[in-house]
């Protein structure tokens, strides 16, 4: 089975499933999410780990209003919309002002 076509049916198997837990891991390159589905009567719990990250890119929201920070109420969650793979990268990304983590050694 070709390996894109095989990660991708799996990505979209996971897709609008609730996010419990999110993790990025600077130091190591690497994201988890805990995730959790339901159909029906049906629950599948799964784990989503990503290795050797190089980027990460986040939208709150499209519109206008994305500055507007609202405060979660009890039993609002986060829902996993849209994650994509590309097998090359994304290119070069650019940025007018950028601010790199510092990585210090335990020495």
């Amino acid at each position: 089975m070709d390996i894109q076509f095989e990660l991708e049916t799996k990505l979209n198997k996971i897709g609008e499933s609730k996010v419990g837990e999110f993790i990025v891991d600077l130091l190591n390159h690497s994201m988890k999410f805990s995730l959790k589905q339901v159909e029906g009567e049906t629950q599948h719990d799964y784990t989503l780990v990503f290795k050797e990250v190089s980027s990460l890119y986040y939208i709150s929201a499209y519109t206008e209003d994305r500055m507007d920070m609202w405060e979660p109420e009890e039993g609002d969650w986060i829902e996993l919309t849209s994650i994509d793979y590309f097998k090359n990268g994304i290119g070069r990304i650019g940025t007018t002002s950028i601010m790199y983590p510092k990585i210090r050694t335990g020495s």
